[in-house]
């Protein structure tokens, strides 16, 4: 199963305009020019801090989220047929462009928690027999501005001897705790996620119930992780310095995510994540593409996958 999933945040800021869709359809068109073969069977786009924070904790806004779930389902057209136009040009197949051109998507579920949304879309012909959701406040009295919303798809099917199957797939949308030099309460929210995020059990074709979230078949975990870059024995000014050079790996040894990884304990050792091969994106100013000089530039936001039955 193919997915294409990416996480903003968003500073608790409403956004009305096209930049943001434009950066989504531009990505996604980018993404399958990488890997033509790579066509998603499920788009997910998680935010945090996605409304302000007077609405966060109130009533929200079901007007605007509606608005986001309609407008990314037209980035994702864009996208694709900006894609599907492009590979007519270049490769000059219009049976295999007519043939593209016919893939649809739908939004199959959005949920909210607080500041933390998630969007799940499936293609056409991918359609889960159920759909499950559950919500995690952490932080402070347990309120969400720190938290996670959680959506699982059941998927059923046949292999090819025409044996039945079933699995599940679940993705999240986290925002963890935001101390800069420790990880621990970072580490600890992990291992709450695991043991608080629960969803109704099913009968799958095994003996496991697949109500926690470690049960589940497949998982993508996205958001503001908020692991930092950081080193007792660095200063800010060098690490600033690594960063201007463009010194991907030199930054890299001194990332706490990483670091956790490689202890492989916990919730998080049965995750791994794509290579970085991209400069920090923390604290870029918004709207400037520059760095906040006044913090240490690391990798906030991340996607991790937890099974190789997904292709992400």
């Amino acid at each position: 199963m193919k997915v294409f999933a990416t996480t903003l945040n968003c500073y608790k800021t409403q956004f009305y305009h096209n930049t943001t869709f434009d950066w989504f359809s531009e990505n996604l068109t980018s993404s399958l020019k990488r890997d033509p073969n790579h066509l998603p069977d499920l788009i997910a786009i998680a935010f945090q801090e996605f409304l302000p924070l007077d609405k966060a904790f109130g009533y929200g806004d079901e007007e605007y989220e509606t608005s986001i779930g309609n407008m990314l389902l037209k980035a994702i057209d864009q996208g694709m047929q900006d894609f599907f136009t492009q590979s007519l040009l270049e490769r000059g197949s219009k049976k295999t462009a007519k043939k593209m051109k016919a893939i649809t998507f739908k939004l199959v579920k959005m949920t909210r928690h607080v500041g933390n949304a998630l969007f799940i879309f499936s293609h056409q012909n991918l359609i889960p027999s159920e759909i499950s959701v559950d919500r995690l406040g952490l932080g402070w009295f347990w309120l969400g501005n720190k938290g996670a919303v959680a959506i699982r798809l059941v998927f059923e099917g046949e292999n090819r001897d025409g044996k039945a199957l079933k699995w599940t797939v679940c993705f999240l949308s986290c925002h963890l705790d935001a101390n800069k030099t420790d990880s621990q309460a970072r580490n600890h929210q992990f291992q709450e996620l695991a043991s608080k995020i629960n969803f109704p059990e099913y009968s799958g074709l095994s003996n496991k119930k697949y109500s926690s979230l470690e049960e589940q078949d497949a998982i993508v975990l996205m958001g503001d992780l908020n692991y930092r870059v950081y080193d007792s024995s660095k200063s800010a000014q060098e690490l600033i310095a690594h960063y201007h050079s463009g010194q991907i790996e030199e930054l890299q040894v001194f990332d706490q995510l990483s670091q956790e990884f490689s202890r492989k304990s916990g919730f998080l050792s049965q995750f791994y994540e794509a290579p970085i091969n991209f400069l920090p994106t923390y604290k870029v100013i918004p709207g400037t593409g520059k760095l906040d000089s006044s913090r240490i530039p690391s990798w906030c936001d991340r996607i991790l996958i937890s099974s190789p039955l997904l292709c992400l």
